[in-house]
This record gives structure tokens, C-alpha cells and sequence, in this order.
């Protein structure tokens, strides 16, 4: 099994994933969106979420399209191993396609992804910049992703190195007991 980055969802692929998303504001709830959903560049079907509340829909291309997917989705599982709901699978890939998106074009800025947590565990990408900056440099981000994490009330906080996720609030790292001077 695969873990993919950004949902720490387990595949037993990642030649299937969204290539291509479009949203609409839906103004009285949210949004809705649709996704292209491919093996390689073969098109498989298109993922719906019509921004009402409900479960993404799948709706494949072929017969044959619909097997692989449904396979698919059976194999899938979260980080702790276990099976996913089809709408929950379409979900992250959904998520992994904007959210790889979202970190390939801010280090092509050369700025840092910043992934905020709410209490209910929701992320919300956010793009930090330090002034003058020799990018990259992670420990000086670390630290101000950290600053930025406690100054938006965040549960936590993780910023993207560049092959993975590292957690910058709450930190991690045992404490060090201070000593003691005389």
C-alpha cells in the first residue's frame, strides 16, 4: 500500500487520481465541485460534490471504469488501516489534487505551505513568507509557522518540507528540563 502525502489516505495505487478540479460557490452552502478522475491519463469518470452537505458521487465513463473504481475504493484505507466509504476516498483524492497543487505553486514562489487545524481537525492551507528570506530556509519558517499557528488559535499546525508533512505546533520534541544556575 501507498500513503499518499497530503490525506494520509493508503491506496494500492497512485496511478489513479484526480487530474483536473473546477469549483462553484454555492451561496447559501458552500461549494460545489467536480473532478476529473484518471488512471495514468486515462479518463475514468467524473467525482461530483454538489455543495449541499451530501457525499461525493462517482460517475465513471465505463462499465469497466466502474469496476476499477469500485476495486479501488474497497482496497483504500485510513491511516490506521481501516476501510474507507466511497465518498470518503473520493473526498481525498479530491484533496490531494488541491492540496499538491496548492504546495507546487507556493515553493515555485518560493514560500511555505502551512497546513492550520481547527479543533474538529478541518485543515486550512495557508502561504507563509519571511522577509528576507533565502528560500528555503525551514528552521526559520518552522519557527514562524509556529508563531502563526498559536496567533490564529490553531489545535495544530504542519508545514510542508518538500516530500512531507512536519508537525511545527504543537511541537513534538520531548522538552528539555532548564537548569538550574547558581
Amino acid at each position: 500500500m501507498i500513503t499518499l502525502p497530503h490525506t494520509g489516505m493508503r491506496v494500492p495505487t497512485d496511478r489513479i487520481r484526480v487530474t483536473h478540479l473546477a469549483e462553484l460557490p454555492i451561496p447559501t452552502s458552500g461549494v460545489a465541485w467536480t473532478a476529473d478522475l484518471c488512471v495514468d491519463s486515462t479518463p475514468l469518470g467524473t467525482l461530483y460534490d454538489h455543495g449541499r452537505g451530501g457525499d461525493t458521487e462517482f460517475s465513471p465513463a465505463t462499465l469497466a471504469a466502474r469496476n476499477l473504481v469500485a476495486g479501488y475504493v474497497d482496497q483504500c484505507r485510513d491511516a490506521d488501516g481501516h476501510p474507507l466509504r466511497a465518498a470518503t476516498v473520493y473526498d481525498h483524492l479530491a484533496d490531494e489534487y488541491e492540496t499538491a497543487e496548492f504546495v507546487v505553486s507556493t515553493a515555485q514562489a518560493q514560500r511555505y505551505a502551512v497546513r492550520l487545524f481547527n479543533e474538529w481537525d478541518i485543515p486550512q492551507l495557508r502561504t507563509l513568507t519571511l522577509p528576507g528570506d533565502a528560500f528555503p530556509d525551514h528552521g526559520a519558517a518552522h519557527q514562524a509557522a509556529r508563531i502563526l499557528a498559536l496567533s490564529t488559535a490553531s489545535a495544530r499546525a504542519q508545514m510542508w518540507t518538500g516530500d512531507a508533512w512536519t508537525q511545527v505546533y504543537p511541537d513534538l520534541t520531548p522538552s528539555q528540563p532548564l537548569e538550574e544556575t547558581s
